[in-house]
């Protein structure tokens, strides 16, 4: 879509270049003649682009049509490999006065490819309300590649107080990739975060339902619940969290969670524990050394625990 749109964009831009633009013209009609014929190989298409961008770069900021031609050298640099290089012109375009559908795709776009996701955040944010399409079409396209970046730099727009800007990402993100389990869980804990708790459980139990043997989503679940005071139904999320660890012994959190909760009298049901806290906390961290609750549960448990009367160090020496 954004390619048809940029083709005809361009092209009714480039139709009137001035003179100092036309040799940018010329290269741009052919890299994209090349890239629509559909038979060239991929460098041949992306060194074409670069051409004409080795051209546009030529002009001086002054040149007559090159101001027009900003739109197609965007593209142009994006199928050359050059996404920040396309993020600098495309902004040219908009700060001259442009505001359209495939501005807004390509502005998302470019940035989220060059590695700067929380301008990109904050690019979708801007232009969602105008241009909801087209921006939702870009995260599609960058969400194979930056949806990790993407998901982070929407998580410090929340902490920032940016509240709507941080959600919106989190929720186009779950509608493009189908409402796959893990943009559930991400968009569930960012609802966490700002007290919409309700929608939080809501999304972590449809995530749940499509993979119901995913122990983190499980262990997600519970510290929500646990986090509004549902002691039991906690303590079960957990249970279940851990029953579905694959390592053995299991090795994820939900150990850590069980053993904080029974050591703050919040598991009534001695079944549902940790029998052996010391082993198991033991274990996470041979396995997870980076654990930090799980060293900290452990110190306590272990200064909790008096030492034996007949071990050789709680002995005073002879004298």
């Amino acid at each position: 879509m954004i390619a048809r749109a940029a083709r005809a964009l361009a092209l009714a831009a480039l139709a009137g270049a001035a003179a100092p633009a036309q040799d940018f013209a010329a290269l741009y009609r052919r890299a994209e003649d090349l890239r629509l014929q559909g038979d060239a190989n991929a460098a041949e298409v992306r060194s074409a682009y670069a051409a004409a961008v080795h051209s546009f770069v030529a002009l001086s900021a002054d040149a007559p049509g090159r101001a027009a031609s900003l739109p197609a050298a965007a593209f142009a640099a994006l199928q050359a490999g050059e996404p920040a290089r396309a993020a600098r012109w495309i902004e040219e375009s908009l700060a001259l006065g442009a505001d359209d559908a495939w501005h807004a795709g390509l502005h998302v776009r470019a940035l989220a490819l060059a590695g700067e996701a929380r301008a990109a955040v904050a690019a979708v944010h801007r232009a969602h309300a105008r241009h909801p399409e087209a921006v939702r079409a870009a995260v599609a396209e960058v969400r194979a590649a930056a949806a990790g970046a993407l998901c982070e730099a929407a998580d410090v727009a929340l902490r920032e107080g940016r509240t709507d800007e941080g959600l919106l990402t989190f929720t186009l993100l779950v509608e493009v990739s189908g409402r796959q389990p893990t943009a559930l869980a991400n968009c569930a804990l960012a609802l966490r975060h700002v007290g919409r708790e309700a929608e939080a459980e809501a999304l972590y139990r449809e995530a749940i339902a499509a993979a119901p043997e995913d122990p983190e989503l499980w262990n997600d679940l519970g510290l929500l619940l646990k986090g509004q005071g549902r002691d039991a139904e906690a303590v079960d999320a957990f249970a279940r969290s851990l029953a579905l660890d694959r390592d053995r012994p299991p090795s994820g959190p939900a150990i850590s969670n069980l053993v904080a909760m029974a050591r703050a009298g919040r598991v009534r049901d001695a079944a549902a524990g940790i029998a052996d806290p010391v082993g198991a906390l033991s274990g996470v961290l041979a396995r997870v050394p980076s654990a930090a609750m799980a060293r900290r549960l452990l110190l306590a448990e272990l200064l909790d625990r008096p030492f034996p009367p007949d071990r050789a160090d709680t002995r005073a020496p002879l004298r």
